[in-house]
């Protein structure tokens, strides 16, 4: 009984932990998120191209911006740029559809309302797809986490939680 007890527990003390350092550290960085119009192969694929393509757009004058408003007002102000930009890239690969691009406030199913979080998304028409997740500011962020998958070299990250190491002393 007690091994499914803390079987039950440990995913919620673990999300509520990470929504807590999330919301922490969200004054600082500005996300960057594309949605593919499905969860097709061809769709998953655009989704990857694009974000290749708006990544190495948007890091070329991000970089110069000295903070995370800057860089907010940046985005505002280039967002039809960016669009008409994203659309003619898809175009030229075959693929016509609308792209929408707007900050939101969203972190997966949860509305962020604290004005912490912001994030630049990119929506490839319906944006009913798996979407793909990076920090886009600060510009550190584009040698740590370049292929928005964590990085670009092979080191391996081990995340340890205290709570937990001592829940399985106690086993």
């Amino acid at each position: 009984m007690k091994k499914i007890y803390i079987t039950a527990i440990i995913p919620i003390l673990t999300s509520a932990l990470i929504v807590s350092c999330f919301l922490s550290l969200g004054g600082g960085f500005i996300g960057f998120r594309v949605i593919a119009e499905s969860d097709s192969p061809s769709d998953q694929l655009m989704k990857i191209k694009l974000k290749n393509e708006m990544l190495s757009v948007i890091k070329k004058d991000i970089g110069a911006v000295p903070g995370r408003e800057e860089a907010i007002f940046y985005l505002e102000s280039r967002s039809e740029y960016l669009k008409s930009r994203a659309e003619a890239y898809l175009k030229s690969l075959g693929y016509e559809r609308p792209v929408h691009i707007a900050f939101s406030d969203r972190f997966g199913k949860f509305r962020i309302t604290n004005g912490k979080y912001r994030c630049f998304e990119v929506r490839i028409g319906s944006a009913k797809g798996k979407n793909i997740f990076c920090v886009m500011f600060p510009s550190v962020a584009f040698k740590e986490m370049a292929d928005c998958r964590g990085g670009t070299d092979d080191k391996k990250i081990i995340y340890r939680f205290k709570l937990l190491q001592l829940l399985k002393k106690g086993e």
